[in-house]
């Protein structure tokens, strides 16, 4: 498992936004191959779904479908 930090600058309310936060990514099979193969600080585009790390916890992770280096 690794870690993204993310950066953007989001529109609210009319408002521009910058938004950071880090969040654990959990990937399998291919994908956890391709993911091992991104070097810290490399900029990707990842996708996937939300989800608890398990039942018992409210701690968020992101599980990764797709992974596109840009």
């Amino acid at each position: 498992n690794r870690r993204l930090h993310h950066v953007s600058d989001q529109m609210e309310a009319g408002v521009a936004r910058r938004v950071e936060c880090e969040i654990e990514v959990i990937a399998l099979a291919d994908q956890a191959m391709r993911l091992s193969t991104v070097a810290d600080g490399e900029s990707v585009r990842l996708s996937g779904f939300l989800a608890n790390r398990s039942r018992a916890s409210s701690h968020i992770v992101l599980h990764v479908n797709a992974i596109d280096t840009e």
